[in-house]
């Protein structure tokens, strides 16, 4: 289930919600636009998510997410339980001088 939050009309923010089988849900896709963060559109839209997930029967909810949001994850009651790298390649070449 997509879930976008909206500011004055314009899109700033999105999540993603996978409702699984039995009590587990799953959130990835979390994002809020650099420019609208410390704005309390993060901390309402993964509520909202959350909620959402409950309503549906969901006793847990698994985020995958960067260290970015650690603060607002953990204000939440989300507790880490894992890490993983990320990695990535880019098949751009180099301009020389």
């Amino acid at each position: 289930m997509p879930f976008v939050a909206y500011l004055k009309g314009e899109p700033v923010g999105a999540s993603e919600l996978f409702i699984g089988s039995g009590r587990v849900a799953g959130l990835i896709g979390f994002s809020v636009l650099d420019e609208y963060r410390g704005r309390g559109i993060g901390a309402a839209l993964l509520e909202h998510t959350c909620h959402e997930a409950s309503s549906h029967g969901a006793t847990i909810m698994a985020l995958i997410a960067t260290s970015e949001g650690e603060r607002l994850y953990t204000r939440r009651g989300f507790v880490e339980v894992g890490r993983f790298g990320y990695w990535y390649r880019s098949f751009q070449r180099r301009v020389s001088a």
